[in-house]
């Protein structure tokens, strides 16, 4: 996992991502996983990436926590399906930009 967000270098612990929801990063492993916690209250995500080899390519596994309070716990099942597409559709995204530029 290296930065494409503009920082020079591979991200290290501790540093802001550039998603709209503000969060650091928790945790790092070079080329193998990441943790990132969201810092957004009242509703906390954290958000566990593994990389895995597979024959023929790479294994992304995502793993996605969450907590909600106040008027977010209400609206907690809207938020949940809105935020799975939107992750879905960012992990199809990615798949797309990567195969693209491995031809």
């Amino acid at each position: 996992m290296s930065n494409t967000a503009g920082s020079p270098g591979p991200y290290t612990t501790g540093i802001k991502t550039p998603w709209l929801t503000p969060s650091h990063q928790v945790s790092h492993l070079p080329d193998s996983s990441g943790r990132w916690s969201s810092t957004f209250r009242p509703f906390h995500l954290e958000i566990e990436n593994t990389l895995s080899s597979v024959d023929g390519g790479t294994r992304l596994a995502t793993i996605y926590r969450g907590e909600s309070r106040g008027f977010f716990k209400l609206a907690e099942p809207v938020i949940v399906r809105l935020t799975k597409k939107q992750f879905e559709t960012a992990t199809e995204n990615l798949k797309a930009l990567i195969e693209a530029e491995g031809r």
